[in-house]
């Protein structure tokens, strides 16, 4: 009982601390994403990951560059529905946005973000005779998204986000949960 009691109360001490966090500088991080496809004949989810580094000029703004594994969606059917959909499509990002930033307390972060990005999409087809093509499928496009950051100390913060990707003819919704490191 008596550990529990230290543990809560170093916990306490920690989240109550003030962080005053320079307002410009370098950051890294990583995290997990939970991808969403729901169109015609895919309604599917994947997991996947995202790393992330960027520069805040001060604490309103700031640009990011980031590699996005979207993962892998499927259709319902091992046949091509209607001629040029894809059975099977995986994606990866390359992106670049502009971060904007508001602070909402201390320790909590709101954020937008807009830019664009490079995706390359996997894109695998079988025929009435069950055999697979694939075809690799490269292109920009825009991106958005919303998130949060919650300061845990003055360099480690938790980040979640929403964001919005293409993959091929589908619209791909990501959440995110990571890591975000500043120097």
């Amino acid at each position: 009982m008596k550990s529990l009691f230290w543990s809560l109360l170093l916990v306490g001490s920690i989240f109550s601390m003030r962080v005053k966090a320079d307002e410009r500088g370098f950051y890294l991080g990583a995290g997990a994403t939970w991808s969403i496809v729901e169109e015609t004949y895919i309604d599917e989810d994947s997991l996947g990951f995202k790393v992330f580094s960027g520069f805040e000029f001060n604490r309103f703004i700031g640009v990011e560059a980031s590699y996005n594994n979207l993962g892998t969606f499927g259709s319902q059917t091992d046949i091509s529905p209607i001629e040029g959909f894809p059975v099977e499509i995986s994606s990866e990002a390359l992106a670049s946005s502009i971060v904007l930033s508001f602070p909402s307390t201390e320790r909590f972060i709101l954020f937008a973000k807009f830019g664009f990005y490079y995706h390359n999409d996997e894109l695998s087809f079988r025929d009435l005779d069950l055999l697979m093509t694939t075809v690799d499928e490269d292109q920009f496009d825009f991106l958005g998204g919303i998130g949060t950051r919650f300061i845990v100390t003055e360099h480690v913060s938790l980040r979640g986000e929403w964001e919005r990707f293409k993959a091929g003819k589908a619209d791909v919704d990501t959440i995110s949960m990571g890591v975000h490191y500043r120097f």
